[in-house]
């Protein structure tokens, strides 16, 4: 496994996530991470053109609405 900054727009979420229910209720994250920047990376895997997130999901969807209101930096990923 390596830690790797990769574009929001490669990844996607798994479906194979554990998380079914509450992952895109992000408001407590997003002003955390607004605030505070990720703390902890997402975990991914190679999946078609880009990367599916298997761990990270609220964060993932986080970063996905602070994206609608500015350019966001790229995610720091550990690539399986």
């Amino acid at each position: 496994m390596e830690l790797t900054f990769i574009d929001l727009e490669q990844l996607t979420p798994s479906r194979r996530n554990v998380r079914k229910h509450g992952a895109k209720d992000v408001q407590d994250l997003t002003a955390s991470i607004a605030g505070l920047g990720l703390l902890q990376p997402l975990l991914v895997q190679p999946f078609e053109e880009g990367f599916e997130v298997i761990a990270g999901q609220r964060r993932y969807h986080a970063l996905c609405a602070l994206a609608e209101e500015a350019t966001p930096d790229p995610v720091p990923c550990v690539v399986m």
